[in-house]
């Protein structure tokens, strides 16, 4: 691991007080969102199908963590496999990939923080379904009635991805050490953040994406105008 240099460090605090405040305002407005959407189910008698099945899918997958199996070799695969992917996307060459029951390692010819951290915020298995989806719904146009099939695929592995990420976040990560764990902690909650908001979003017929990020500039801009009344 490279040691970091002084404007490494003091870039990082940076980003990480950058995106403090953007951490707080996405989960602010997830709430927000939430609460409109619980609010619509109640008056319509229940939550949207699409809903459904994203929250069965993603039940189901929690109780499996819970009460029978945390697939660690299966979330190993991806860990490691995304660190390749994101080191071959940032001009990287990559060697040996060695995965094992509960832990793993890749060879690149050198790293980054999206290399490092990649791996915490990007759900590879819910992206392969996503892609593998569209690609079946592209040639065969009737597969779209299954779509709630989709919503409950990308439950279960976004689930699995949040909660083994989690799982092997509190066992301790060597990326994190290596590229700060404020600057690395908040930059994975924003990214996962935004994804659970286009999940919710897709899923949702009254709170759309593009609302939610209007919603997160908006309470942005008003904090940021109480802090400049301040001074």
């Amino acid at each position: 691991m490279a040691e970091r240099t002084f404007l490494g460090t003091v870039w990082r605090w940076l980003a990480f007080l950058v995106l403090l405040p953007v951490v707080a305002a996405e989960v602010w407005a997830l709430a927000q969102a939430l609460g409109t959407e619980g609010r619509q189910a109640i008056e319509a008698g229940s939550p949207t199908a699409e809903a459904l099945w994203l929250l069965g899918g993603a039940t189901a997958y929690g109780l499996i963590h819970a009460l029978l199996h945390k697939p660690i070799t299966t979330y190993v695969f991806a860990h490691e496999l995304t660190h390749a992917l994101w080191a071959l996307a940032t001009g990287h060459k990559v060697g040996k990939i060695r995965v094992g029951s509960d832990s793993g390692h890749v060879e690149t010819a050198g790293s980054n923080f999206l290399v490092r951290l990649a791996p915490y915020f990007f759900p590879l298995y819910s992206l392969l379904l996503l892609g593998a989806w569209a690609a079946t719904e592209a040639f065969v146009p009737e597969f779209v009635g299954y779509r709630g099939w989709l919503f409950a695929g990308l439950g279960f592995t976004y689930a699995f991805h949040v909660l083994l990420t989690i799982h092997s976040l509190w066992g301790g990560q060597s990326d994190l050490k290596a590229e700060g764990y404020c600057f690395s902690l908040a930059l994975i909650a924003a990214v996962n953040l935004q994804i659970i908001a286009a999940l919710f979003a897709a899923a949702s017929k009254t709170v759309g994406w593009a609302a939610y990020e209007q919603a997160v500039g908006r309470t942005l801009a008003e904090w940021a105008k109480w802090a400049a009344g301040l001074f």
